[in-house]
């Protein structure tokens, strides 16, 4: 009798064991899927088992989210990458459907050899940590004009990228979103209001740093929450882009300037001058 009961329960953990290794819903062409909506036929991307620490590297390389599976003759539609989705997994690159509207917190957290982000103008939110420590990120990083919110410390510790250009409907960042962005050398923002951040957004971004935003905002970034802090504020004609107007609180010795009229200004002060450096030209206002 005992001999009996000890094996029920060995089956039942047996079962509750195989249940925990597959808890995603379905696998389809390399991707783990969960099913979000029968009604409205959508799934979201995740990680293999029931815990993305289950398993090592059950991504790795270039990986294309497609914009519909078709699963038991249905089609979904793959509509959010879910949390954890592809934490510290070995990606290169990823690219990311028009579809997918939301990246859930973690998804892609310690990807540190990811290398390039492609995303489509459907993303409407970035959530928490979505890319904290994808240290491998390089070059240059476009977040797309759907987008309105980017989650707190969501490119934490990207250190590789040398530009990050968001869209024009962003209208929140959390608490260091781009803290430990190391290498940049220009942020751009096209929104024509300062979006509200969080604390310490932009710490450790280098003073060298050019801010470039709408030619009509420049004084509102230069004295909203956390974009104040920006040593350089460049504000370009977004069609054009012919002309600059900068706010810049540390005057370089090795440029000239000069008044509207074409005089040369040795000390410039409290106004608007032609800044020339090297073979550039343009307007400063100090």
């Amino acid at each position: 009798m005992k001999q009996n009961i000890l094996k029920t329960l060995m089956l039942i953990a047996v079962l509750l064991n195989g249940s925990h290794a597959f808890a995603h819903d379905l696998y389809k062409d390399g991707i783990y899927y969960n099913i979000t909506s029968t009604t409205n036929l959508t799934v979201e991307v995740t990680h293999k088992g029931n815990s993305y620490y289950e398993y090592s590297n059950w991504y790795s390389g270039n990986i294309v989210i497609p914009e519909t599976i078709v699963y038991n003759s249905s089609v979904y539609t793959v509509t959010s990458i879910g949390p954890d989705a592809f934490h510290d997994n070995d990606l290169i690159s990823i690219t990311i459907p028009e579809t997918v509207s939301v990246i859930r917190r973690r998804a892609f957290q310690y990807c540190d050899k990811l290398a390039t982000i492609k995303m489509s103008n459907g993303i409407n939110k970035i959530e928490e940590n979505a890319f904290y420590g994808c240290s491998g990120l390089i070059g240059d990083l476009i977040l797309p004009n759907s987008l309105w919110e980017i989650g707190a410390y969501s490119f934490y510790g990207c250190n590789g990228l040398s530009v990050i250009n968001i869209g024009n409907s962003v209208v929140s960042i959390g608490d260091q979103a781009f803290l430990g962005c190391t290498g940049l050398e220009y942020f751009i923002s096209n929104s024509s209001t300062p979006p509200s951040c969080g604390r310490h957004v932009f710490n450790q971004i280098p003073e060298t740093c050019e801010l470039q935003v709408p030619i009509e905002c420049v004084q509102l970034y230069a004295t909203a929450v956390e974009w104040k802090n920006f040593e350089i504020i460049i504000g370009k004609d977004l069609e054009t882009r012919v002309e600059y107007i900068s706010i810049n609180n540390n005057i370089n010795s090795n440029v000239e300037y000069y008044n509207l009229h074409g005089v040369r200004v040795n000390n410039p002060k409290n106004g608007m001058f032609i800044k020339k450096e090297g073979e550039r030209a343009f307007k400063v206002m100090l």
